[in-house]
């Protein structure tokens, strides 16, 4: 899949249902679309989003990905007196979730690693704070979930 902008932010696009008929024509045969079960083609789909964010402390662009629930986990696990919220103001998570989430836009490569951290909480704890946020916000996490579907 292709990722397509969509404002500042790239979504993964999504093939779109297989219509149904209630025509009593014979059926054509399966596409190879269709031979491949709907639960394989939801594994093999890249859902993540990604926003691509100016820093201008650094003088660079970076892309902020949304996370998976392997990483949240992980980031939790790694935070235990946390408890099950993940909080950005907390500098220490903030990193973590940097260097989970921020990729270079152009190759897409991952950025930071966990033994970047020392020096990243070296770094402008409003930029670190900015990255942090937004990839809350693209994962779901910033407490917002419920408005956005609609349901608070």
């Amino acid at each position: 899949e292709q990722l397509a902008p969509t404002g500042n932010t790239y979504a993964l696009g999504f093939p779109r249902g297989r219509e149904c008929s209630t025509s009593s024509r014979a059926r054509s045969p399966p596409t190879e679309r269709q031979a491949v079960s709907l639960r394989d083609r939801i594994r093999d789909t890249q859902d993540w989003t990604a926003d691509v964010l100016d820093v201008p402390e650094w003088h660079e662009k970076v892309e902020v990905r949304s996370l998976s629930l392997a990483a949240v986990d992980a980031i939790q696990k790694g935070h235990p007196g946390k408890g099950d919220e993940l909080v950005a103001p907390d500098l220490d998570i903030s990193v973590d979730l940097v260097i989970a989430a921020t990729h270079d836009p152009e190759g897409g490569e991952r950025l930071f690693a966990a033994e970047d951290a020392p020096w990243l909480m070296e770094k402008n704890a409003a930029v670190i704070s900015r990255l942090a946020t937004k990839v809350m916000e693209l994962s779901a996490l910033d407490g917002k979930a419920t408005d956005r579907a609609g349901k608070g």
